[in-house]
């Protein structure tokens, strides 16, 4: 289990464009633009819930478990299509955007316990 929560970072604003969401890191002037998939991550990014909540929501929005596999079922291509990634379960895709985000000081992790700090990485 991955008790840590995912903190929005302060130097962070978000613009919404007619198709797409833009991160802007302030502090660095670096942009991301997240899929689909990452901007639903990110919407669950609220400081409260944990990593594996997160992981949970996602499976709630998209009806599938944290161990589908994006391409392995084809009535769920949308699915796949939303996060654009096919080959890893859907809870290490979760993994892998936090770790990006993580990377590109867009979040910070705390641990469950409440104590506020930097992790080297999203995958536990």
């Amino acid at each position: 289990m991955d008790r840590r929560i995912p903190v929005r970072a302060e130097h962070i604003i978000e613009k919404r464009l007619p198709d797409e969401l833009v991160l802007v890191n302030a502090a660095t002037n670096e942009l991301l633009a997240p899929s689909k998939g990452g901007e639903a991550i990110w919407k669950l990014i609220d400081g409260q819930r944990t990593i594996d909540e997160i992981v949970s929501g996602i499976c709630a929005e998209y009806g599938v478990r944290p161990d589908y596999v994006p391409g392995e079922e084809p009535a769920l291509d949308a699915v796949g299509e939303v996060l654009q990634t096919t080959g890893n379960t859907l809870s290490e895709q979760v993994q892998s955007f936090l770790s990006l985000l993580l990377e590109r000081g867009l979040v910070v992790l705390r641990d469950g316990a409440g104590t506020s700090g930097q992790s080297s990485g999203a995958g536990g």
